[in-house]
């Protein structure tokens, strides 16, 4: 009776355990998520935004997302997977006023666990 106990109480902290580790990583990273990006033109002015970003992640692979050019209250949108090593975006945005400025709109260890809209 006491080996069976035992063999039941160590299942049951295995699941526990489990359980929590799961629940830890989904929070952190989960296959096959992706982190979706929206960059909104709100200038003003009736002005075109025009944007470029690039993505790059700790290995320093880097994608050129392109110049996108988005009307008055239109967005542009982009995606991309989420992965174990950090990632990051910034983009250039010139609303043609004193020249373009850079923005860092997205960090994966700044941002991961926030699930909300960042304005820039």
């Amino acid at each position: 009776m006491r080996q069976r106990n035992k063999i039941i109480s160590a299942v049951v902290s295995l699941i526990l355990l489990s359980t929590v580790l799961m629940a830890t990583a989904e929070t952190w990273w989960v296959p096959g998520t992706r982190t979706k990006v929206a960059i909104t033109n709100e200038v003003g002015g009736g002005r075109q935004l025009t944007v470029h970003c690039s993505r790059f992640d700790d290995d320093n692979n880097g994608d050129d997302l392109g110049v996108h050019v988005v009307n008055p209250h239109d967005s542009y949108r982009f995606k991309f997977p989420r992965k174990w090593r950090p990632a990051w975006v910034y983009c250039s945005m010139d609303w043609g006023v004193g020249g373009p400025r850079w923005f860092d709109i997205y960090d994966q260890e700044r941002d991961e666990h926030l699930c909300r809209l960042t304005t820039f």
